[in-house]
This record gives structure tokens, C-alpha cells and sequence, in this order.
């Protein structure tokens, strides 16, 4: 319960300065974000350190649809947020959530395999995550090939 207090006491929060913030490019883009606070959604899709369910997609995507209502655009994911069979499972659900929701900036970072460090490779992982989310403002790398040796 203290958790979810927290949550609402940070939107609440970012909503209450959101007068006093003017909107913010985000990076080189034309893109504009009302509060500079960013949800991120690993947690829709790990069971390991979340114990994600489908269950809990209820309360994820109100979360989600309480911070937008208080100004907040900016979601950050990752074509590698979920475990197992629930890889991409977080760019999935925002991808719903941005079905019904209005200003929605999807920030995705790809993961660097081993079987993913072609160009091309980055481009069809790309266009995968945008298929998930229905359609991706940014994307970055999720962390680096030197873990590989490369």
C-alpha cells in the first residue's frame, strides 16, 4: 500500500509544478513533453523482480492513465522488458495504453544480442517495437555490445 502512495504522491506532485514548467523538446526532436517525469514500464512483463501477471495489467494501465491525466507524455520501455515468453510484453501493453490515450511519447531501447548487432538487425527490431506500441517516438540502444567483447 505505501508503494502505490508513493506513485500517486509523485504524480500528484509533478501535476501540482506542471503550471510553472513550460513544455520541453525532448533531445533534437520536435517532440514536447508538458512535465519532464518519465514512467517506465519494466515491470509489465517481469516476473522475476515485479511477479507480473496478466493480472496486474488492470492496475498497470491505470497507473499509466493517471500520470498522463497529470500532464506526464513521456514513457520509456524496451523490446527486452518481460521474461521468457513475455519478452516485449511491456511495449505490448503500452502499446493498448496509447490506443486510448492522447500525447503519448513511447521511448523504446533495444537490446543488443548477440544475434542483434547488424544494422538491419536494429531496423526490423525497430519496427517490430513500433508494431507493439503503435508507433515509437525515440529509440536508443539498451546497453552496450562491449559486454560481448565487441
Amino acid at each position: 500500500m505505501t508503494r502505490m502512495r508513493c506513485r500517486w504522491t509523485l504524480i500528484t506532485t509533478a501535476s501540482a509544478l506542471a503550471p510553472r514548467w513550460q513544455p520541453r523538446s525532448l533531445g533534437q526532436t520536435d517532440l514536447k513533453t508538458q512535465v519532464p517525469l518519465g514512467i517506465g514500464t519494466w515491470q509489465a512483463g517481469n516476473r522475476l523482480l515485479y511477479d507480473y501477471s496478466p493480472a496486474r495489467d488492470a492496475a498497470l494501465l491505470e497507473a499509466w492513465s493517471s500520470a498522463a491525466k497529470n500532464g506526464v507524455s513521456y514513457f520509456d520501455s524496451g523490446d527486452s522488458y518481460g521474461t521468457g515468453e513475455l519478452e516485449g510484453n511491456a511495449e505490448s501493453l503500452l502499446g493498448r495504453f496509447s490506443e486510448t490515450t492522447a500525447n503519448v511519447c513511447v521511448h523504446t531501447k533495444l537490446a543488443t544480442y548477440p544475434w542483434r548487432l547488424r544494422a538491419e538487425d536494429f531496423v526490423a527490431a525497430c519496427e517490430e517495437s513500433g508494431r507493439r506500441t503503435g508507433g515509437v517516438a525515440l529509440v536508443g540502444q539498451h546497453w552496450s555490445a562491449e559486454s560481448y567483447g565487441l
